[in-house]
């Protein structure tokens, strides 16, 4: 996947205008996204999720209004796409078309009713986080729960957003830094990058955008060897953090 895709993504994600030959990306704003591997891009409000090719062509579109509004999106895997409805306690799988790929699973008949993010670990588990419980969960696709890591960090822990490396890596992004696990849900670290709004594992490197309305190419910072950088610009940031 190509660093300045993800890049522009950010930029297009918040409606700036990017000087240069690919300004007319989109047409259309998102509050919420994600890339994938094939660098087709996966936009979303409300229960309408959008996915557009590398060339900015629409491909396909999904909404389900029974299940509420789309809280998260992962595509780690493009012909298993994760969609998580934390109203209704519901995950559904997407094909690459954005299909439904089998049947929707409801965590409430899991007993799992305080899932506040999901992500995709592998080609068949899934990391899942209980604000209740505050425990860290890696299940199957069918959400029977294989490992449980508490995170008892003694200080208010309510991520919002999971991000993996598929069979490596799971990130925990809560308002009080980045939280780093390894595949079987042992903590690592933790990156006191804050205000994060969106983020994205791609191989080594963490890519994010901070808590602004506005944003633009002069803001981006690149750091080496897990070293971090928080830009209080007025104008917003984004960031990236290499060998994370």
């Amino acid at each position: 996947m190509k660093n300045y895709f993800l890049l522009f993504i950010f930029i297009i994600a918040l409606g700036t205008i990017c000087a240069q030959e690919r300004s007319s990306f989109f047409n259309k704003k998102f509050e919420h996204f994600t890339v994938d591997v094939l660098d087709n891009f996966y936009g979303w409000e409300g229960n309408i999720l959008d996915k557009y090719s590398s060339n900015g062509e629409l491909v396909a579109t999904y909404s389900n209004k029974s299940l509420g509004n789309i809280s998260r999106v992962d595509a780690s895997i493009p012909s298993k796409i994760l969609v998580f409805y934390q109203e209704s306690g519901t995950i559904l799988f997407l094909d690459s078309k954005l299909s439904p790929a089998g049947n929707s699973i409801n965590l409430f008949d899991k007993g799992l009713f305080s899932i506040s993010t999901a992500a995709i670990l592998s080609s068949n588990s899934i990391a899942l986080f209980d604000i209740s419980s505050q425990n860290l969960y890696i299940s199957d696709f069918d959400l029977n729960v294989k490992h449980t890591t508490p995170c008892n960090f003694g200080e208010e822990f309510e991520p919002a957003i999971a991000n993996t490396l598929l069979d490596k890596e799971i990130l925990l992004v809560n308002k009080s830094g980045l939280y780093f696990f390894d595949k079987f849900g042992s903590f690592e670290k933790k990156l006191p990058i804050t205000d994060i709004i969106s983020s994205q594992l791609n191989k080594n490197t963490l890519f994010y955008l901070g808590k602004r309305e506005k944003t633009s190419l002069k803001n981006i910072e690149k750091i080496q060897a897990g070293d971090l950088v928080h830009n209080e610009k007025a104008d917003g940031h984004i960031g990236m953090v290499i060998g994370v």
